[in-house]
Parts: C-alpha cells; sequence; structure tokens
C-alpha cells in the first residue's frame, strides 16, 4: 500500500459518494493539508455536507518535524523550528505585517 497527499475535491466527492471509506483500505495513510481541513469546517459551519476533521488525519508542519525527530531524520528538533521561526518572521516583516514576542 502506499501514501497519498489530497486537497479538498477529492475527499468532498468521495464522501458524497458515500465511498470515502475506500481511503483506509487503498492507502497507508492520506495527509491532507491544513487548509483543506480549514475548508471542510468552513463547508460544515454553512451547513454543507462534508467530511468532518475527526475522519481525516491532518498535519502540521511541526507534527512532520516531530515524526522526522521520532524516524532519526533529525536529532533535535530546535535548528528546524529556528529556521521555521527565522523564515515566517522575515515574511511578516517584508508583508509589513511583522509582530513582537
Amino acid at each position: 500500500m502506499s501514501k497519498a497527499i489530497s486537497n479538498t475535491s477529492p475527499l468532498l466527492f468521495l464522501y458524497r459518494a458515500g465511498v470515502i471509506d475506500w481511503l483506509p483500505q487503498i492507502f497507508d495513510e492520506v495527509w491532507a493539508p491544513e487548509a483543506v481541513r480549514n475548508e471542510l469546517l468552513a463547508g460544515q459551519s454553512k451547513g454543507y455536507d462534508v467530511p468532518g476533521p475527526a475522519e481525516l488525519q491532518v498535519w502540521g508542519t511541526l507534527k512532520v518535524v516531530l515524526e522526522a525527530k521520532s524516524h532519526g531524520f533529525i536529532s533535535k528538533i530546535e535548528p528546524v523550528v529556528n529556521q521555521l521561526s527565522d523564515w515566517v518572521c522575515g515574511y511578516l516583516q517584508k508583508s509589513n505585517d511583522a509582530f513582537s514576542f
């Protein structure tokens, strides 16, 4: 079996067709970006028939970093988190949305 990354449309269509339960039978893991989770939550709040976030495993960036550490890809998460923080702060400064901690 393999892994998959999905956007909102396939999840929505499979759910509405009543076959979203095929995914764990076909794939070991199905990843969906946080934006997909947010879209589904927005759809639910508007009363649309969409799968709930509990039916999906959504990994954010920090979860991926923690998994990388647990698999021995990195020995410490601090350097990666610092790089991410530097990138986010640099991006915010360029976009004039800077803030301080």
